[in-house]
């Protein structure tokens, strides 16, 4: 499992500045503790701080969600200066309809849980939160090998997230 709260506050203070006046967070299914576990490490990071908090959920983890959301973002919240999504698929979305707007903004920072080969391609940076998934396998084999051998513990075991920045 890993820390989401912790790996959202990193992400997050990852596209924040000192010309951060608004950033907005986009998530799905707010009542999923992940939704809510990774939403207060954005609402940790911006503590102390005069940074609006924009926050808009929707009801699936989907593109065309995320192409929804990104649309509120911009008709009903007048944009923001950084923008930071729960999931890789929500951003996926947010591309969707910047792209049908004439193009990301140049000065807009974003950043995304999960990763794509493709987002090292794109003109803008987009920083994302990495699963260590070589540690997660060593540790569900460690798991595996100790019950094997009656030496199984209950427990549950955090795996921290890795920022890459872009």
């Amino acid at each position: 499992m890993s820390n989401d709260c912790e790996a959202a506050e990193v992400l997050t203070r990852s596209v924040i500045d000192k010309a951060t006046k608004r950033i907005a967070w986009l998530e799905a299914m707010p009542d999923l503790s992940i939704s809510s576990e990774r939403r207060a490490g954005f609402q940790a990071a911006l503590k102390g701080t005069d940074i609006e908090p924009l926050i808009l959920s929707g009801t699936r983890y989907e593109r065309s969600e995320g192409a929804s959301l990104a649309a509120q973002l911009l008709d009903k919240q007048g944009g923001a200066d950084a923008l930071v999504t729960a999931s890789y698929t929500l951003l996926e979305g947010v591309f969707d309809e910047f792209l049908e707007r004439g193009g990301l903004p140049d000065t807009m920072r974003l950043a995304t849980f999960g990763d794509h080969r493709l987002l090292d391609f794109l003109p803008q940076p987009v920083n994302s939160a990495l699963q260590d998934y070589d540690r997660i396998a060593e540790l569900t084999l460690k798991c595996a090998l100790a019950a094997m051998n009656g030496r199984y513990e209950l427990g549950l075991q955090v795996v921290a997230r890795h920022l890459h920045k872009r």
